[in-house]
């Protein structure tokens, strides 16, 4: 397809010859729908806020595009493009969302819906992305290590306790320990 922006004449006579345009939207479907986090990657503190990016690549015409995103299957938000070129375009819409600890595990996504009106497919082209991001959200505490060093000439013992993200209610630590053995030759 090179002709993206078309329409058709139709010609008839009544008295007169007239014309009429007839609307005409050449649609492509979009070839995949992924999602990320802008500029971070890793787990989430508690409290902070983040930006989610749904990229949605190869689809036209853009602007009857609604990306909506989710967290777990509810539904965050939805966007629709301003750009009103008619060729296929790659389009990256934004959310921003701040973090709380019952963040914890669930999943986001996102879905492009090529919305073209009554006369367009039914039901809509719908797609989603093709991976889910499962967040892991740290305590404001859990960022905070408790680290403690022990020595001795031959041991360098070096102990961190960190609190557990898991919701049980009762507190739990694990513990990590680090041995480094050296003489003094």
């Amino acid at each position: 397809m090179t002709e993206w922006d078309m329409f058709v004449m139709c010609y008839y006579e009544l008295d007169h010859q007239c014309c009429s345009t007839l609307p005409i939207t050449v649609y492509k479907p979009p070839d995949s729908v992924s999602i990320s986090f802008r500029n971070h990657s890793g787990p989430l503190l508690e409290g902070h806020q983040y930006t989610l990016q749904c990229e949605v690549h190869n689809v036209a015409p853009v602007e009857n595009l609604i990306v909506t995103f989710y967290r777990g299957q509810t539904a965050l938000g939805q966007l629709q493009s301003n750009n009103t070129e008619k060729k296929p375009v790659t389009e990256i819409f934004t959310l921003s969302i701040n973090t709380s600890k019952e963040d914890d595990g669930v999943q986001y996504w996102c879905e492009a819906k090529l919305q073209l009106g009554p006369e367009g497919p039914q039901p809509p082209i719908v797609l989603s992305s093709h991976q889910r991001i499962r967040a892991t959200v740290l305590c404001e505490s859990d960022s905070k290590q408790t680290h403690t060093s022990v020595f001795s000439q031959e041991v360098k013992l070096f102990i961190c306790m960190t609190p557990s993200t898991s919701s049980t209610p009762t507190p739990s630590f694990s513990m990590c320990f680090m041995f480094l053995l050296f003489s003094l030759v």
